[in-house]
């Protein structure tokens, strides 16, 4: 991130972001986000960077405000009814 807002001279653009799960409550953040995801997750992975994609073209298409009402909270709905 440090690189990009280096590069574009802001920090005002659109992220999208993919949530980091669970994590130990001593254990640093940049650590764990940093870390290998475990294979056992490998599927999850895949899923939510495909999503990831999605919404970025949605943004690019759509815009922000309509994407982030289309894609917030989408994965927490999907577990709830799985």
């Amino acid at each position: 991130m440090k690189s990009i807002t280096s590069h574009l001279g802001t920090q005002d653009f659109p992220r999208v972001r993919i949530g980091v799960g669970g994590r130990k409550p001593d254990e640093d953040l940049a650590d764990y986000v940093l870390s290998k995801f475990p294979k056992s997750e490998d599927k999850e992975i895949e899923e939510a960077v495909s999503l990831a994609g999605d919404a970025a073209v949605s943004i690019a298409l759509n815009g922000v405000k309509e994407t982030m009402n289309q894609y917030n909270g989408l994965v927490k709905e999907k577990k709830k009814n799985a």
